[in-house]
């Protein structure tokens, strides 16, 4: 079918032309548009939840809920990862509480490939801190979030190689001051994660390497980079302008080719 489709039209009669031409074109459109959708497939977005669904009835405030302490450190296990990402945002999930409001303030994360393992974070924040350590955002955040979701765009884009090690999160807060106090208990494990994350913080319930074993909250890494592929409606008006177009050239064509009447 590609051969007659994209095969130049030959020379026929009058009466069977038109017909053909049509045929042709329109098998150039379906053409073209299986084509674009086997070529797109490979741009799909890589998305990756880890610990989805959270502890039913409950979430967690730290450390975007909570206006106590300064520093948060959660470690995914590098298993959970089925390829190489390049992470340019990161989520977090609002089930418990939404509408939800973020603590006003500072943030800046950092993402690192670290050596130590999950419920094996050492109580030194500096120490689980990876070589290849990368600042990916700094701002300011804090207001009301609603639609379950909470979603960080990131500066800088961090390229993460599970073999590289567990992914380690560090945040870093200053609180404004006199700042409204946040109400967020974001989606989490508390006690229930497993080998599969766990956290360090220096603060309330989570001071110290042991308090946070398979404590942590849901988290998405995606690569948002990546164009999304078109709707099967775009996809077919693609096809049906390239048809539309083919007939409008061969319709010019016939003209030309017809001999001029004088009246």
């Amino acid at each position: 079918m590609v051969l007659r489709a994209l095969a130049i039209l030959a020379p026929c009669g009058r009466t069977r032309c038109a017909s053909a031409a049509v045929t042709r074109f329109i098998e150039i459109g379906v053409v073209f548009v299986a084509l674009l959708l086997l070529g797109l497939q490979p741009a799909l977005a890589l998305d990756i939840t880890i610990g989805a669904p959270g502890d039913p009835g409950h979430g967690n405030c730290f450390p975007f809920g909570c206006d106590t302490g300064t520093r948060y450190q959660q470690i995914y296990n590098a298993g959970l990862f089925p390829s190489d990402l390049s992470i340019r945002s990161i989520s977090f999930f609002n089930h418990n509480s939404d509408p939800g409001v973020i603590e006003a303030g500072t943030y800046t994360i950092d993402l690192s490939a670290t050596s130590k393992s999950v419920n094996g974070l050492d109580p030194i924040f500096a120490n689980n801190v990876g070589a290849n350590d990368l600042l990916v955002f700094s701002g300011h955040l804090g207001g009301p979030i609603s639609g379950g979701v909470f979603t960080i765009p990131l500066s800088s884009p961090f390229a993460y190689h599970a073999a590289d090690g567990n992914l380690l999160l560090d945040i870093n807060v200053v609180f404004d001051p006199f700042q409204t106090s946040g109400t967020v208990f974001l989606d989490a494990h508390n006690g229930s994660f497993g080998t599969d994350s766990s956290r360090l913080c220096n603060f309330g319930a989570c001071i110290g390497s042991l308090a946070g074993n398979s404590y942590g909250l849901v988290t998405g890494f995606s690569d948002s980079s990546v164009s999304p592929i078109p709707e099967p409606a775009t996809l077919l008006l693609w096809g049906t302008t390239l048809t539309g177009l083919g007939l409008a050239r061969w319709r010019q064509r016939r003209r030309q080719q017809q001999p001029y009447q004088e009246n």
